[in-house]
């Protein structure tokens, strides 16, 4: 099994049981619906791993040390740069707040 296949059934594993907000829709449509982006701008299996990766730290107990121990350093580094600081010390209505000026 290649990168990107390993990447997939992670990623599906560490979101099962989860679902889009308000929605009946498995969590993992999101992240292979980014994998389906970035293959119409590239082939390269490791963009496309840390596609469906990209959500992992976010979500679920994954840290970025596992995600470097199972598909090196490249693949973090995108997934790293990527992903949202939840802000998990802060009320939800605060952590929003503070992400989305932080995007901004």
């Amino acid at each position: 099994m290649g990168i990107l296949e390993e990447a997939v059934k992670f990623a599906t594993d560490r979101h099962a049981g989860e679902f889009r907000k308000g929605t009946a829709i498995p969590y993992i449509v999101h992240p292979l619906e980014a994998v389906s982006i970035a293959a119409g701008m590239t082939d390269d299996q490791e963009v496309l791993a840390a596609a469906a990766l990209h959500d992992v730290v976010e979500d679920t107990p994954t840290t970025l040390a596992e995600i470097k121990s199972l598909f090196g350093k490249r693949v973090v580094d995108l997934v790293d740069s990527e992903s949202e600081d939840k802000m998990r010390h802060l009320s939800s209505t605060d952590s929003w707040k503070a992400r989305k000026e932080a995007t901004i």
